[in-house]
């Protein structure tokens, strides 16, 4: 008889193959501007979502999971909070990609007046 993998030993393999996805999120950025297919973080942060919610009972019970789940709760924390520090400038980021959209200025010289309405 061959080695076969079971449902749990499935189960963590395919959490830390998003642990590293979800670790690498950077230079997956730079992937896609290559053309290499990778997947968005959101379809990763998913993923780890719906794997965590149908098998978190069973991982709790596996001792061998346990660094695995400290490690991708480390990762999500992190994700975490980047996102809540980046959040205030979402506004400010929002406004200068309309402005820049919008508006096209003609060469006018030194001297450009421009009028807002409110």
């Amino acid at each position: 008889m061959g080695w076969r993998w079971n449902r749990h030993q499935t189960v963590v393999a395919l959490l830390s193959k998003l642990l590293a996805l979800l670790r690498d999120a950077p230079e997956r950025a730079v992937g896609r501007r290559l053309g290499v297919r990778v997947p968005p973080l959101s379809h990763i942060v998913e993923w780890l979502g719906l794997l965590l919610d149908s098998h978190f009972s069973a991982l709790i019970l596996l001792p061998d999971a346990h660094p695995l789940l400290r490690s991708v709760r480390i990762a999500l924390m992190d994700h975490l909070s980047i996102c809540r520090s980046s959040s205030s400038l979402k506004g400010f980021l929002t406004a200068i990609a309309q402005r820049n959209a919008l508006v096209s200025r003609p060469d006018t010289g030194d001297y450009y007046i421009e009028v807002f309405q409110l």
